[in-house]
């Protein structure tokens, strides 16, 4: 049985998973800015905390079977192959760090569960540091960016996967 098909099917859903998830929060980072009210900002930051899973999942079982595929028709001995996978755990550290640095300010500001640190899990301290401040923390914060790196990364990625240039 050739598993090539499947593993290729398996490894464009999890992709499809990923976006879908991840579009959650790119809709909340653009949201985030034009809204006053802290509950609702608080509700908008609570879709990515159910997002995260999913996300986490379609990218691991994206990661997965994009492996397999190379492993399977060893595509692991070409340089887009490789430069791909840099480029994917490039920016997905990338992400993680902007989340870090821009969102659990904010969320900590909110007196919200927020995660510093690669995972650590801070509680909610219900403690809102202001308008004021919450205003600010969210104006440090570049939606545009993370939709343009993103897109770019992803683009990139789909021509080395397409094209297969080297």
């Amino acid at each position: 049985m050739d598993l090539y098909p499947w593993f290729l099917f398996l490894h464009i859903l999890f992709a499809v998973m990923f976006f879908f998830a991840h579009g959650a929060s790119l809709a909340v980072a653009f949201r985030l800015p034009v809204e006053r009210d802290p509950k609702a900002r608080e509700a908008l930051l609570a879709i990515t905390g159910i997002t995260i899973a999913p996300m986490f999942g379609g990218f691991f079982g994206m990661g997965v079977f994009g492996v397999a595929l190379g492993v399977i028709d060893s595509s692991w001995k070409q340089g887009w192959w490789w430069l791909s996978i840099i480029l994917m755990l490039g920016v997905f550290v990338w992400m993680m760090w902007y989340s870090r640095k821009f969102y659990s300010p904010i969320r900590k500001a909110l007196g919200v569960m927020y995660i510093s640190g690669f995972a650590n899990e801070n509680p909610a301290s219900r403690i809102y540091a202001g308008r004021e401040e919450v205003d600010r923390l969210i104006a440090l914060t570049n939606p545009r960016l993370l939709i343009w790196v993103s897109f770019i990364i992803t683009a990139l990625v789909l021509y080395l996967m397409t094209f297969k240039p080297f």
